[in-house]
């Protein structure tokens, strides 16, 4: 492969982003920019794209080739056209990086940290594209993690009675006691919790059935919901201050599991549209609510790594096999 030879013009560039599940939305002159700020890059089979122990400078859009993400020397991921490597280490920040390798020769587009942050703030249809394909992914790998019984989770507890209704001020502490929300600026933070819809159900109250549309999520104040697949490969509780169902809302995926209160449940329900709305019109929250999926993606990857790297050193340890 000529390395001097150039594989993709400014107009190949352009069509080619079109093909990327986050760039399709783009308008055309905002595609174009962003096009005109990718630089082509060759790297030969076994070159680093990123380090790990170095945080994330740019995103690759992979055109030809195929490249590894690794942690600690296991791979994550092989990403192949038309998908790319970087998004994740760049918008967790995660000091220690991801090493991503070209396990083939590569020709990928580059593109800047900070070029694609100011894209997702000029158009909000490339962040929520990015949040929306980021909770699908999550979505999947929590359920192929919870089939193989990989995910492991702490013994869920009904929590405190809470009163009735829940106010504005007990909404904030919720929303901020932990996830993505907790460094977030009162004002948008307050306006989201107004959007909250409180709900509560009695125990044996079926919330959804696998298989039904997903278009919100909730956030447990209180009591414990049972959940289970139809195929009996997945089964788990959920307690008080965890989030079920959003990411499989937001990812536009259908319900992959039943949901029914195990006991009295209260629950501040987020509508999808509402949810998406709020962060339109806050970026800073948006890219806050991002950052923690990419972080929380990248570890679900991670596990299934060092379980897969597990299993093949169990076996490489039985005589015979």
């Amino acid at each position: 492969m000529n390395t001097d030879a150039r594989y993709v013009g400014p107009v190949e560039r352009l069509i080619y982003l079109r093909t990327l599940p986050s760039f399709g939305t783009l308008p055309p002159s905002e595609l174009a920019h962003m096009a005109h700020n990718t630089h082509e890059r060759y790297f030969k089979r076994g070159a680093r794209l990123l380090e790990e122990g170095r945080e994330a400078a740019h995103v690759y859009f992979i055109v030809e080739g195929t490249v590894s993400t690794r942690r600690g020397g296991r791979i994550m991921q092989l990403i192949e056209p038309p998908w790319a490597v970087g998004f994740l280490p760049v918008l967790s920040k995660d000091p220690e990086g991801t090493e991503a390798r070209a396990e083939t020769d590569v020709v990928a587009l580059e593109l800047s940290a900070d070029d694609l942050l100011d894209a997702m703030e000029d158009n909000f249809s490339l962040l929520e594209a990015g949040i929306r394909q980021m909770s699908k992914q999550i979505a999947e790998q929590q359920e192929r993690l919870e089939s193989r019984g990989l995910l492991s989770r702490t013994e869920p507890t009904p929590g405190p009675p809470v009163p009735y209704p829940l106010d504005l001020v007990q909404r904030l502490v919720l929303l901020r006691r932990n996830g993505p929300f907790r460094k977030a600026s009162l004002d948008p933070l307050s306006e989201l919790a107004r959007r909250y819809v409180e709900v509560r159900y009695e125990p044996g109250s079926i919330l959804w059935r696998a298989g039904e549309p997903s278009d919100w999520g909730l956030h447990l104040v209180h009591g414990v919901v049972a959940c289970s697949a139809p195929d009996g490969k997945r089964s788990f509780r959920m307690g008080h201050d965890s989030v079920l169902g959003l990411s499989e809302a937001l990812g536009r995926a259908p319900r992959s599991y039943d949901a029914v209160a195990e006991t009295q449940v209260v629950g501040l329900r987020a509508e999808t549209e509402n949810f998406i709305d709020m962060l339109e019109d806050n970026f800073d929250i948006g890219l806050a609510f991002m950052r923690f999926l990419a972080t929380l993606l990248t570890q679900l990857y991670e596990r299934e790594a060092a379980a897969d790297a597990a299993s093949i050193e169990a076996a490489q340890a039985v005589p015979g096999t």
